[in-house]
C-alpha cells in the first residue's frame, strides 16, 4: 500500500493494530499477574499477612499514616488491608471524613485514640473527636496532648460524657503553664462509668480526688503536678489512694503537700493507707514530704523504691527519708526479712548536677564484679534508688548528704559496695559514712576516692563500747581490755582497687602503698587475710604485688603497668647503695646475739 492511498483503508489497519496491541497489554497483565501470585509475599495466609500488616502499624507513631502504602501494593494485599478491622483502630485525628473511615473499617473492634492539639489544626480534630465521643464504648486506650488552646480542651471535656465500659488507659498530658494559659482541670469524666479502668496518667493539670477517675480497679496511676502547684493536704492523697487498694505502680510528681521545714516525722500517726499489691512506687517532692508519705503508706518490703528528694533548707532532712525507709523494712516478718533487705549498695554522682547524688541498692547479693555491672547497666532492676539534690556548689554538700542517707539506712545488711569516681575522702569521712556498713565483705574502690581508705581500714574500736582504739598501748594499760575490732568494714575479705594512684604526694611515708601494706599488716593480726584485686592503677609494679603477697594478702593483678616515672631512675633491691648501713657496719657476734633477743622480745 501506498503512503498517499485510501484514507479509509489506512484507518481500518490503525484500528486493527490498536485492537491487537490492547490485546498484548492485555495478555501482558494477565500473565504478570499469574506471574506475581508466584512470588512468596502473595502467597501467605490471610491471617499471617493481617498481623503482618498490624505490626507495621502498630511500631510507627500514631501521626505516621505511612502503613497505608499496604493497601496499594496489589488487589491482594488492599483486600486483605480493607477486611482486617484491627488495622484500622488507631485513631489520629486529621479530618472528620478519615475518623469516619476508620470507624467503619474497624467494625467493632475496642479503639485506641490519640488526640494531639499541640498542631493549630483545632477545629478539624474536635469535629472528628465529637464522633469518637459518641462512640466512647468502644474506646479501650485514650490519649489526650492538650497544647495551648484551654478552650479546646474544655470543649472536649463536655464530649466525654458518655460512658466507657472497655476504657483501660486514660492518658492527659498539659504543656508547661504559661501566663496567657491557664492550668486545665480534670472533671469527672465518662459518665462516672468506666470499670475496666486500669491506667491513669494526670500531667500538669489540676483534678478533683473524689474523682471517679480513681477507682478500685486502676493498678498503675500518675500524678504528676510540676509547675501546677496545686494545693492539697495528706489526707486528700490518702483518701484518694484508700479507693484504689489493687495499685502495682504509684508515681507521686510534685502533688505532695507543703509541709514546715523545721517538721521530722517520727512514725505514722493517723491515716494508714494499705496497698498490699504495689510493686512500684515513685516519689518525687521535697524530702519531709516524701517521708510523711512513705510513713502514711504501708506496702511490701520488695516494692521498688524511686525516691527523688530535695532538701527545703537543712541537709539533715535526709535522715527523715532514711527513717521512713528503715522503717518499711523492719516491719518485714522474720521470715521474709532475709530475702528482702539490701545486699549491695552503691552511690552515682550525677554529673549533670553537681548538686546531686544518688544511693543504689539492690536485693541481690552481688559479687563485686557484679556489682560493677550493675552499677552501670542495671540501675532499673535496683530495690531501692534515692536521688539526693540540694542547694550549694560545695562538694561537703554531697558527703555530708550521703552521710545522712547512709547514717538512717537499713544499710547493717549489706554485702557488697561499690564507690564509683567521687572525691577524695578523709579517713574520718569513711568512718563516718559507711561506718555502719557491718557486714560488707566486698569493696570495689574507684579513683582518688580510696586515697585514704588504708588509714580507715586500720583504725580499730572496741566491740563492747566502741571507743576509738587505734595505736599500740604499753603493758598494763587498761585499754587492752578492749576486744578489739576494725572500725570500717570488719568482715572485709576482698577489696578491688581501680584506677588508684599509688604514689604519695609529700613524702614516701605517706604513700598509699605504705598505708595498703600496713593495712593489710593489721588485718592479717585479727586472722583476715585480704584478697586484693588491682586493675588499671597507677604506679603499681611488680615489686609491690610481692610486698604485699609477703605480708599476707592474696594479690590479684591484671598486669597493666602505667608509671610517671622510669623503673631505670629507681635503685634496685640488690644495688649497694640501698645496702649501705649493712655494709659500713660491722657486726660483732655480740651485736649479733642483742639482735636476735629483740627479735625474741618482738614474737612475744
Amino acid at each position: 500500500m501506498s503512503a498517499v492511498g485510501d484514507k479509509q483503508a489506512v484507518e481500518h489497519l490503525r484500528q486493527r493494530i490498536d485492537q491487537e496491541i490492547a490485546q498484548l497489554r492485555h495478555t501482558m497483565r494477565t500473565l504478570i499477574t499469574h506471574r506475581n501470585v508466584l512470588a512468596p509475599c502473595l502467597r501467605l495466609p490471610v491471617e499471617l499477612l493481617s498481623e503482618i500488616f498490624i505490626l507495621n502499624a502498630t511500631t510507627l507513631h500514631p501521626d505516621d499514616l505511612s502503613w497505608l502504602h499496604v493497601a496499594s501494593v496489589c488487589q491482594y494485599w488492599r483486600s486483605v488491608a480493607i477486611n482486617t478491622p484491627r488495622l484500622w483502630t488507631r485513631i489520629s485525628f486529621k479530618a472528620e471524613p478519615w475518623v469516619t473511615l476508620l470507624l467503619e473499617r474497624s467494625k467493632t473492634m475496642p479503639l485506641t485514640v490519640q488526640l494531639d492539639l499541640c498542631a493549630r489544626q483545632f477545629d478539624y480534630r474536635c469535629s472528628g473527636f465529637g464522633l469518637v465521643g459518641k462512640s466512647m464504648h468502644r474506646v479501650r486506650r485514650l490519649t489526650i496532648d492538650s497544647g495551648e488552646m484551654r478552650g479546646t480542651v474544655h470543649m472536649l471535656w463536655r464530649l466525654m460524657t458518655y460512658p466507657a465500659p472497655l476504657l483501660e488507659s486514660f492518658v492527659f498530658y498539659n504543656p508547661p503553664p504559661t501566663r496567657s494559659a491557664a492550668i486545665s482541670h480534670v472533671p469527672s469524666l465518662f459518665g462516672n462509668e468506666c470499670p475496666s479502668l486500669k491506667r491513669v496518667e494526670l500531667h500538669r493539670c489540676t483534678w478533683c480526688w473524689a474523682t471517679s477517675l480513681f477507682t478500685h480497679t486502676v493498678t498503675h496511676l500518675t500524678l504528676n503536678g510540676q509547675d501546677v502547684h496545686m494545693r492539697t493536704t495528706v489526707d486528700d492523697i490518702l483518701g484518694a489512694l484508700d479507693r484504689m487498694p489493687n495499685l502495682e505502680s504509684l508515681n507521686l510528681i510534685q502533688i505532695t503537700p507543703d509541709i514546715p521545714w523545721f517538721f521530722v516525722p517520727a512514725s505514722a500517726q493517723g491515716h494508714l493507707v494499705r496497698l498490699p499489691r504495689l510493686k512500684s512506687l515513685t516519689i518525687d517532692a521535697l524530702a519531709l514530704s516524701c517521708a510523711i508519705l512513705l510513713y502514711h503508706i504501708c506496702f511490701p518490703s520488695d516494692t521498688r523504691l524511686i525516691l527523688r528528694c530535695n532538701a527545703f533548707r537543712r541537709l539533715d532532712e535526709f535522715l527523715a527519708i532514711g527513717h521512713a525507709i528503715a522503717l518499711k523494712y523492719r516491719k518485714e516478718e522474720s521470715s521474709l526479712a532475709e530475702t528482702h533487705s539490701l545486699k549491695s549498695l552503691t552511690f552515682v554522682p550525677c554529673w549533670d548536677n553537681e548538686h546531686a547524688i544518688e544511693v543504689i541498692a539492690w536485693h541481690q547479693a552481688f559479687t563485686s564484679h557484679e556489682l560493677h555491672e550493675a552499677a552501670h547497666t542495671r540501675r532499673d532492676e535496683a530495690q531501692l534508688r534515692l536521688h539526693l539534690r540540694w542547694y550549694g556548689s560545695s562538694p561537703d554538700y554531697s558527703v555530708a548528704s550521703l552521710l545522712y542517707a547512709c547514717r538512717a539506712l537499713p544499710l547493717d545488711s549489706v554485702r557488697t559496695f561499690y564507690v564509683p569516681k567521687y572525691v577524695s575522702l578523709t579517713d574520718q569521712a569513711w568512718l563516718e559514712v559507711f561506718g555502719g556498713l557491718k557486714s560488707v565483705t566486698a569493696v570495689w574502690v574507684h579513683g582518688v576516692a580510696a586515697t585514704h581508705l588504708p588509714d580507715a581500714l586500720r583504725r580499730e574500736s572496741c566491740g563492747q563500747c566502741h571507743v576509738d582504739i587505734t595505736g599500740e598501748f604499753a603493758v598494763g594499760d587498761l585499754l587492752r581490755r578492749h576486744t578489739r575490732v576494725p572500725s570500717l568494714f570488719p568482715l572485709l575479705h576482698t577489696l578491688t582497687l581501680e584506677e588508684v594512684d599509688f604514689t604519695g604526694d609529700t613524702c614516701p611515708d605517706t604513700a598509699f602503698f605504705w598505708q595498703l601494706q600496713d593495712a593489710v599488716l593489721e588485718r592479717g593480726r585479727q586472722a583476715q587475710r585480704l584478697q586484693l584485686n588491682i586493675y588499671r592503677c597507677r604506679n603499681f609494679i611488680i615489686e609491690q604485688l610481692q610486698d604485699l603477697r609477703m605480708v599476707g594478702a592474696d594479690v590479684t593483678w591484671n598486669g597493666e603497668e602505667i608509671l610517671d616515672f622510669d623503673l631505670h631512675d629507681i635503685d634496685s633491691d640488690d644495688s649497694a647503695e640501698d645496702y649501705e648501713d649493712y655494709y659500713d657496719y660491722d657486726e660483732t657476734p655480740e651485736d649479733s646475739e642483742a639482735g636476735d633477743d629483740e627479735l625474741e622480745e618482738l614474737e612475744v
